[in-house]
């Protein structure tokens, strides 16, 4: 996947918003973006048909789900979560200002002397960029800068009346049920489906069997593979386990792939 004007936003997110950029959280959700994108480049060439809609469920920062509405502006984005967050507005913005500059960006736009001079400071000696600050106090409509993605605050099954077979589901590093709601949500409507699992409760999938005297990575490893074939997954995917130990995509949900 080709987005060199990611660092151009990167930068400018820096300059207005530097409470949101996380390095561990950005390239997360690059390297997950591009698995994504590759599989539902073959799923959609294998299965020949297109996915109209995206689902970013349990979306937190949203990041991903705004790279999805950056990259395909002819297609809908719809992200949920419990929290509406500052983040995914701030995101959202930098992206639509790029999509609405005119001219062609390249690395050649950016003054490196300028942008690598470095002031250090604690982005949390304040409130404005503690963990908590990220959400809003209210729950009032934010508009989204991008005209492509809409957030919906509230619990990921509110999902279930707008997802069908033209939709493709994604949900990053949700804990627990929210992994099995989605893929299962994903499935019963014959849709695209991709979970990166975080937290997995054995109980969940291996109701009869005691699941112990496994090392951390061992656990998720054996309960990732649980899932992949429950749900039938098409594609097992891992990103540099140097960002993240919960490296793992599952993908699935097309016929013909």
């Amino acid at each position: 996947t080709t987005m060199p004007e990611l660092a151009g936003i990167i930068l400018a997110m820096e300059k207005v918003s530097p409470e949101y950029i996380r390095v561990k959280e950005v390239i997360e959700s690059v390297e997950a973006f591009k698995v994504i994108v590759a599989y539902l480049n073959t799923a959609e060439q294998s299965a020949k048909k297109r996915f109209e809609e995206f689902f970013d469920l349990a979306c937190g920062h949203g990041l991903v789900g705004v790279l999805l509405a950056y990259a395909f502006p002819q297609r809908m984005v719809r992200s949920f979560d419990w929290k509406r967050r500052k983040s995914f507005y701030a995101f959202a913005s930098a992206f639509a200002s790029m999509r609405a500059s005119s001219e062609t960006w390249s690395s050649a736009s950016i003054d490196w002397d300028e942008a690598q001079r470095f002031e250090p400071s604690n982005r949390f000696e304040n409130s404005k960029s503690s963990p908590d600050s990220d959400a809003f106090d209210d729950d009032d409509e934010q508009n989204v800068a991008l005209d492509n993605i809409k957030f919906t605050r509230g619990d990921i099954d509110a999902a279930k009346t707008f997802v069908n077979s033209q939709s493709f589901v994604v949900a990053l590093h949700g804990c627990n049920e929210a992994n099995k709601s989605s893929v299962e949500m994903a499935i019963d409507a014959g849709a695209g489906w991709v979970v990166m699992p975080c937290c997995i409760k054995s109980n969940l999938y291996l109701p009869e069997c005691t699941v112990t005297k496994l090392s951390d990575d061992a656990k998720y490893a054996f309960l990732c593979g649980v899932m992949a074939q429950k749900y039938t997954a098409q594609m097992s995917r891992c990103i540099d386990a140097r960002i993240t130990t919960r490296a793992l995509l599952l993908c699935g949900g097309v016929k013909g792939y």
